[in-house]
């Protein structure tokens, strides 16, 4: 479905959401759900398809994009830290101002860099107008 909940008031979205959750569930079918409000999808959805020009820039279950996801301080000193004990394979760094989104499933590093969860919309914004050069760049370095 084609943003079904875009023009709908709150109280009309969650219902029309229940509904289709609710038979989804009970026919054991899989909905496919196209939306921009990243609150209704977070809390509806177990898959996310992020798409950005015709391209999937993420496809992951959403539980997994939200335990793995973290912002971090960025620094000269974190950093290196990154440089020394990020996977280049699995893990995807993306380099934004001053903050640093961090996508590992090592907590190690996410407990030595003090990092802090970051929300599904945070994550998605920085996926979408983030660029993953730094990870390139750890990679060339290391």
């Amino acid at each position: 479905m084609d943003e079904p909940l875009a023009s709908l008031n709150p109280i009309s979205r969650r219902t029309l959401l229940g509904i289709l959750l609710s038979h989804g569930y009970n026919k054991s079918m899989t909905i496919l759900l196209s939306s921009h409000l990243v609150s209704d999808l977070e809390r509806s959805c177990d898959h996310l398809v992020l798409l950005s020009w015709g391209s999937v820039v993420m496809s992951k279950p959403t539980e997994e994009i939200l335990e793995t996801h973290y912002w971090i301080i960025n620094s000269d000193k974190n950093l290196e830290l990154i440089r020394q004990m990020c996977d280049a394979e699995t893990d995807y760094v993306i380099e934004l101002d001053s903050q640093i989104l961090l996508s590992t499933a090592n907590h190690e590093i996410v407990n030595l860099l003090g990092a802090k969860p970051a929300g599904l919309e945070e994550i998605i914004i920085a996926r979408m107008s983030g660029s993953p050069v730094f990870t390139r760049r750890v990679q060339s370095e290391t």
